[in-house]
């Protein structure tokens, strides 16, 4: 096995160096393999919830029942059952919220309640009368203060606890968009793409520099206790005052959608098509979530965190839940040669011997390729010798001492494993391909003290030393 290794890799380094010579330096090199830590993900289709693919909003109950806005009409979801409750008329849901056991309902004509009966059962009413002279399909509703805001492609009403009018807003030209209420305070993108908020009664303008204008605001949200607004694709940007706001994250190949805080710690972008972004209070991306790490569909309609913190997706094609904030990741998928030879422990971090060189990953899942070791790792072992604990790494070619400041190595051959001597705390057993080798440390270096090639038939993989040597 191992000289068929060895001759693959000069073979392949023969003709990397052939399509380099015939492609005149079309290529200058392409950038190390890294390994991405996925969280786990569950996946829900129609065929399961028995409804149209397309989920356009997400609440729960105070019980904690799921409730999916869909085309079908209100799908609740208690962990263990689906069920359907349809409108009036078939019309579609657009976003719930929870009063009580009542679940209030954006559809089609406008907006309406499920109300809860003494059986159990659901029985819709309308309530669109209460505010409005024509029926229209609102696409949102958030409670604020003692009642609730609901919007509409080009209007936005506030309305009492009776769900009377108190204020409205209008905007016939370019639509409303980015309903949020933070702090008691209401904002949306309004006329020619401002930001407007409505505070004590009153709609004004957040910024009067025209800031936004060239901007299509998606998403405002709080964020460890600062205000930020997500664009479609033009960056994330944090309010500093009402002239002043910093770019903190862009990512010019995504269209986004929405954003929702997830906690202190992180926040989750999601988009057209490429799935979510997960980043870091630092805005450092820490999770890049797709159909190619599991999800459904990568066109992210609506999001919701659970009271288990598990984060729900509502997509263009399916349901799905990721465990985001599980101590678990699921490493997969590294590349076609990166089996996983050995893992063990060393100065708290996890250490991966790999197909593709060696790794360690760090309490947060982290991962990053330990420097100065190109090719294929079998074997690791921690080794104290005089007082310092170095993790030997066998290599196709080489045995490596890493201690985290270095990298030394110290027996050329094709090792795939060391072992430390019970005789000698300073001799140093490597098995190689070919045989076995005893070596000597001594004043910082190793020397060979033996090599015995050909003791057995076959290629020999893994040993175990004895304590009488």
């Amino acid at each position: 096995m191992r000289v068929y290794l060895l001759l693959m890799k000069l073979s392949i380094i023969l003709l990397a160096f052939l399509f380099y010579v015939f492609s005149v330096g079309e290529y200058s090199g392409q950038g190390e393999f890294s390994l991405h830590g996925s969280v786990r993900v569950k996946n829900y289709t129609q065929k399961e919830y028995k409804a149209n693919a397309q989920i356009f909003g997400i609440s729960a109950t105070p019980q904690g029942i799921l409730c999916f806005s869909n085309q079908r009409g209100v799908l609740q979801y208690d962990s263990e059952e689906w069920r359907t409750l349809v409108l009036d008329n078939k019309m579609e849901s657009y976003a719930t919220l929870s009063v009580g056991e009542d679940i209030l309902v954006c559809n089609t004509s406008g907006l309406g309640v499920f109300e809860k009966q003494s059986n159990g059962t659901f029985e819709f009413k309308d309530l669109s009368n209460n505010y409005a002279d024509e029926k229209n399909p609102i696409s949102s509703i958030l409670p604020f203060q003692d009642g609730y805001v609901i919007s509409y492609l080009n209007l936005i009403y506030v309305l009492d606890h009776e769900f009377h009018k108190v204020a409205e807003y209008n905007d016939p030209d370019n639509g409303i968009g980015a309903v949020s209420v933070v702090n008691n305070i209401v904002y949306f993108r309004g006329k020619n793409k401002e930001v407007i908020f409505y505070e004590a009664g009153k709609f004004k303008k957040i910024n009067t520099t025209g800031f936004f204008q060239d901007k299509n605001v998606v998403s405002i949200l709080n964020f460890n206790n600062k205000l930020f607004f997500l664009t479609e694709n033009q960056g994330l940007f944090l309010l500093e005052n009402e002239s002043s706001y910093q770019m903190v994250f862009n990512e010019p190949n995504y269209n986004f959608k929405s954003a929702l805080n997830i906690n202190d710690n992180l926040l989750s972008l999601g988009s057209y098509v490429k799935g979510l972004l997960i980043l870091d209070k630092n805005f450092i991306p820490r999770y890049k979530i797709n159909t190619e790490k599991g999800l459904n569909d990568g066109t992210i309609m609506c999001q919701y965190l659970d009271n288990e913190e598990n984060l729900w997706i509502g997509t263009a094609n399916g349901i799905s839940k990721l465990d985001l904030l599980s101590p678990v990741l699921k490493y997969a998928n590294l590349y076609d040669e990166a089996t996983i030879e050995d893992i063990d422990a060393y100065d708290d971090y996890i250490v991966l011997a790999t197909g593709g060189g060696a790794y360690k990953i760090n309490s947060s899942g982290e991962i990053n390729k330990l420097k100065g070791i190109q090719d294929e790792c079998f074997g690791l072992n921690k080794i104290i010798i005089e007082g310092d604990t170095s993790l030997f790494i066998s290599a196709l070619y080489n045995v490596f001492k890493y201690n985290n400041s270095e990298t030394v190595a110290f027996a050329e051959g094709g090792p795939y494993n060391v072992a430390q001597s019970p005789l000698n705390p300073n001799h140093v057993l490597a098995l190689h391909y070919d045989g076995i080798q005893l070596l000597e440390y001594n004043e910082g270096k190793f020397k060979e003290i033996k090599y015995i090639k050909g003791f057995c038939d076959g290629e020999p993989f893994n040993f175990q030393v004895q304590q009488d040597g």
